[in-house]
């Protein structure tokens, strides 16, 4: 089962987007992981994230291993399983807040808006929704 593509542009075929949730002492963390795939030759390089006028800095990472298995939705207990298209790669970017901000952590509703370039031009895409992962 492939998990549900809630984003496209013309410089992507597919993104995700999963959230994992983790209790603190004091607070609940999010971490906001976005799966990007794209058609083999291209290549974006992402610098940040807006979720609800909160920064983030991303981390990203090529996927070597595929079908990737991120773990069980929280939603309906099923699988996310992201297989890309045969011939794409499958990108990970991981989201760091820059500045904590109290709302930041808790609102996942939100869209998230990825800033970045591609052969030197600056783009921008939207991934709205996003599934919730079980904690491991």
């Amino acid at each position: 089962m492939s998990a549900p593509c809630f984003g496209q542009s013309r410089y992507t075929q597919k993104l995700y987007h999963f959230i994992e949730k983790k209790a603190g002492e004091k607070d609940t963390m999010v971490t906001h992981f976005i799966f990007i795939e794209l058609p083999k030759d291209s290549a974006c390089i992402w610098q940040t994230a807006v979720i609800d006028s909160s920064i983030y800095t991303i981390h990203s990472t090529q996927v070597e291993t595929l079908p990737l298995e991120l773990g069980i939705q929280a939603k309906n207990q099923k699988k996310a399983v992201i297989t890309p298209k045969a011939g794409n790669t499958l990108w990970r970017l991981e989201l760091d807040l820059e500045q904590q901000s109290s709302s930041a952590f808790h609102d996942t509703t939100k869209p998230v808006v990825l800033k970045g370039s591609f052969k030197g031009r600056k783009i921008s895409c939207t991934v709205s929704g996003a599934i919730e992962l079980e904690p491991m």
